[in-house]
C-alpha cells in the first residue's frame, strides 16, 4: 500500500458520473474493493455483463493497485476513476489526473499518451486538437498504444486506446494531465464521450 502524494497548495477534483468509481490511493486495495463490490452489488441480480462477485472484486482491486502504483512518485494532487457500470462486471476504462510540473522537455504526445501504463509505443497517428475547458486551455491527444500484455492492469491488452488532456490551469504554474485508457476499442466513442464530460468537471483549486 502506498501513501497518497499531495500538494499542500493545490487540489484537483473530478466528478464521477454514474458507472464510474473513485479509486482510493491510501488504503488497502483488496479490502477496499471487497467492501465496495459487496456494497454496490447488494440486491442486484447478475446481468449479461456480469463476471461474478469474486472476479469483479479482483478487477476493481487491480484498478486500485494500478492507481496506487502510478501515483507512488512525484506527481501531486492525484485523482483516479474506474469505469465499472455493473458492480458485478468488468472494469472498462480508467481515468487519471494529476499536477504535471513545469519542465524544459517538450510535452509531445509520445511523452503524454500512456504515461499511466507500460506500453510498446504509439500506433499510427495521434489526433490532436486544442480545446477550452472550465479549468483552462488544453491540448487533447487521442491515439492507440501497443500494450504489453500480462500486466496487473485492468486495461492490459494487445492494443489500448488513450485520450489525454494537457491543461494549462488559469493562474497556476505547471500543467494538469488528465488521461483515460481502455482496451475495449468497440466502446471507444462511448468512453470518449464520457471522458470528455469528466474533463469538463475538472476543478483545479489553489488552497488558501
Amino acid at each position: 500500500m502506498t501513501a497518497q502524494p499531495s500538494d499542500p497548495f493545490v487540489r484537483l477534483e473530478l466528478l464521477a458520473p454514474p458507472g464510474w468509481v473513485r479509486l482510493p490511493l491510501d488504503v488497502d486495495p483488496d479490502a477496499w474493493a471487497a467492501e465496495e463490490t459487496r456494497s454496490a452489488s447488494a440486491g442486484l441480480r447478475p446481468q449479461g455483463s456480469s463476471v461474478g462477485l469474486e472476479t469483479a472484486t479482483e478487477l476493481l482491486a487491480s484498478a486500485a493497485r494500478r492507481a496506487q502504483h502510478l501515483w507512488d512518485g512525484d506527481f501531486a494532487a492525484p485523482v483516479s476513476l474506474a469505469l465499472q457500470p455493473d458492480p458485478l462486471g468488468r472494469v472498462y476504462a480508467v481515468v487519471d489526473a494529476c499536477l504535471f510540473p513545469m519542465e524544459d522537455l517538450p510535452l509531445t504526445p509520445d511523452r503524454i499518451l500512456g504515461i499511466g501504463s507500460d506500453h510498446g509505443g504509439i500506433l499510427g497517428d495521434v489526433e490532436t486538437t486544442e480545446v477550452e475547458l472550465p479549468a483552462g486551455r488544453a491540448l487533447r491527444h487521442r491515439g492507440l498504444l501497443a500494450a504489453m500484455p500480462g500486466l496487473d492492469d485492468p486495461t492490459s491488452s494487445q492494443v489500448t486506446e488513450a485520450l489525454a488532456y494537457l491543461i494549462t490551469p488559469v493562474d497556476l504554474p505547471g500543467f494538469v494531465l488528465l488521461e483515460a485508457q481502455w482496451a475495449e476499442l468497440d466502446l471507444a466513442e462511448e468512453i470518449v464521450a464520457q471522458v470528455d464530460e469528466i474533463a469538463d468537471t475538472l476543478l483545479v483549486e489553489a488552497r488558501q
